[in-house]
């Protein structure tokens, strides 16, 4: 009859939420049941805890429920979404504290909690569906910054471009691909807003709470620069140290 007093529904265990209701619990209502059906006198409070078998069952399924979503939801970050919502996750496991601290496995206190908390992981998981799809969009950008081609192909067939034709050729391809990455990277500014805008309700582009965000796609640019400077480079170093069947530009 210990089992009876157990403080909370829930409890921590091994990094995870988990149901914190004995498995003893299960036998002494079946016994009760069976001891009743023999014509034996049953301790009322032990008849008390067998007649709420149904309402126990419930409330173990909708818990179990509950906190297998709770996990499914907290695992789905990454390590950067979880440094990036940690008031949102603070504010989820705020709603776990009832289970955690007061409500017992009888408490009539379970079925609001089970609403409340459902609620709390469905809006969630909306905001970070969200984040997660403006995420998606600023890194295709950062990576179209990597794959840009500064070093134009060479035409194949035709006659020998002359050396100034040549220098327009590849300055005029140069050109354009910069102008096409630095518009992908301006658009990244607005992207980053909407998902300042979600998590933390600004739009300043320096808010605290983001400064992790920030750096981690601050050197994803970074990065993918380097890599379209050092493919660049490599491609001119091919073009004009590798073997050729045909002449780069031609000079009178």
């Amino acid at each position: 009859m210990q089992h009876w007093r157990l403080t909370c529904c829930c409890v921590y265990c091994a990094g995870a939420v988990t149901i914190n209701f004995h498995p003893d619990l299960r036998v002494l209502m079946a016994e009760a049941h069976y001891l009743d059906r023999k014509g034996f006198i049953i301790p009322p409070l032990a008849l008390q805890v067998a007649l709420q078998e149904d309402e126990y069952r419930k409330w173990t399924e909708s818990l179990d429920r509950l906190l297998g979503l709770y996990c499914q939801v907290v695992n789905s970050l990454t390590p950067v979404e979880a440094r990036l919502m940690s008031s949102k996750l603070a504010d989820l496991e705020g709603c776990l504290q009832p289970g955690l601290a007061r409500l017992n496995w009888n408490n009539r206190g379970i079925d609001s909690f089970v609403t409340t908390t459902t609620k709390a992981l469905h809006d969630f998981q909306t905001l970070h569906y969200s984040v997660q799809k403006n995420s998606a969009i600023i890194e295709k950008l950062v990576f179209g910054l990597a794959s840009a081609k500064l070093v134009a192909d060479l035409p194949t067939e035709g006659e020998v471009m002359e050396l100034q034709e040549f220098y327009e050729y590849m300055e005029q391809h140069r050109a354009a691909v910069v102008e096409t990455a630095v518009q992908k990277y301006r658009s990244l500014t607005p992207l980053l807003g909407k998902v300042e805008e979600l998590v933390a309700g600004s739009n300043t582009g320096k808010s605290p709470q983001l400064a992790g965000y920030y750096t981690y796609w601050e050197m994803a640019v970074f990065n993918a620069l380097v890599i379209m400077v050092l493919r660049a480079l490599e491609k001119l170093h091919s073009m004009l140290g590798g073997p050729t069947k045909r002449p780069m530009f031609k000079v009178r």
